[in-house]
Order: structure tokens, then C-alpha cells, then sequence
């Protein structure tokens, strides 16, 4: 609260911009996974979450080549110090010199995406079979920015999915 009310430092150091283990298809382009440590940012193409849409293994992908990607994402991760390259021009990630901070950041997003919650899907069990919620129906499609965002589960679970008034 200080760093907004009075203009303090942040206490924070990172900011996760996103994990989105869903390479083959989903809403959002890439790059699907970025983090930022200090001044420096690392983003990945595609990010697998073991157990999450097929995948084996929890990492980065590299981006397919050859098929109109930025040629930076198919030769792996990207990293920018966005202190000294806020236009984020000079990938960094295959200097030497920063092999060590590109694995402390790779282990840090490796943690983050084994701790996150599944991302929804369209088909169920929407964020995976221990969801909360994972047989429940999905909200119906509003009509615009007008439409107020109201419950679409009844406060009673034994109520009817008709009893819901939608304004």
C-alpha cells in the first residue's frame, strides 16, 4: 500500500506476466510465459506444465521454425535487460555472461507454473478433474461491456440453473 499511497519502493522484485501451458490452441498468442526478475525479463514462446493438456514435462518451447515466429523464440528462451534495452532489441539469452541469471529465472517460472491452478478450457473438466467446479456449466456469453458480471451458479447448489436472473 505505501508504493501506491505514498510513492514508496515496491517490496516487490518479480512480476509474472503469464504461464499459458496451451501451446497447440487457446486464446492468447505468443509468447505464452514471461517473468520479470529486477530489470531483466525472460519470456518463452510456449511454456509445458507437466499434466496439463498432454504434456510430459514442465519447460520452455521453442517456437516451430520456419513458420513466421520471431527467429529469436525458435532458438529458445529470450532474455532483455529492460533497463539498459527497454525496446528489447538484444536477446540475451545465449551470452555467457548471463547463463547464470537465465537459470535462476528458468527455475523461478518452473516453480511458479508447478504451483498455478490449470488455465479453463472450453471442454470439462474445465481447469482440471479437482476444480472446484470442474462439472459445473460454463457462464453464458454476455452481450458486451454493458452486461454486469453476475453469478452463474445459484447461492444454493441444490437451486435450479433457471433460477438465476440475469439482468
Amino acid at each position: 500500500w505505501p508504493s501506491l499511497s505514498t510513492g514508496a519502493p515496491s517490496p516487490r522484485t518479480e512480476v509474472l506476466y503469464n504461464i499459458n501451458p496451451l501451446c497447440k490452441d487457446g486464446e492468447a498468442g505468443s509468447p505464452k510465459a514471461a517473468l520479470r526478475v529486477g530489470d531483466f525479463k525472460v519470456l518463452a514462446w510456449c511454456y509445458d506444465v507437466k499434466g496439463v493438456d498432454g504434456a510430459a514435462r514442465t519447460g520452455p518451447i521453442s517456437a516451430p521454425s520456419g513458420k513466421g515466429h520471431d527467429p529469436e523464440f525458435e532458438r529458445g528462451v529470450v532474455l532483455y535487460n529492460l533497463k539498459e534495452d527497454p525496446s528489447e532489441t538484444m536477446n540475451l539469452a545465449h551470452d555467457p555472461a548471463h547463463s547464470e541469471r537465465l537459470k535462476r529465472m528458468l527455475a523461478r517460472l518452473k516453480w511458479l507454473a508447478e504451483e498455478s491452478v490449470e488455465p479453463m478450457q472450453w471442454t470439462k473438466p474445465y481447469q482440471g478433474p479437482y476444480y472446484e467446479c470442474a462439472d459445473c456449466p460454463l457462464h453464458p456469453a454476455g452481450t458486451g461491456v454493458g452486461v454486469p458480471w453476475l453469478p452463474w451458479l445459484p447461492a444454493d447448489p441444490s437451486a435450479s440453473q433457471q433460477s438465476l436472473a440475469y439482468v
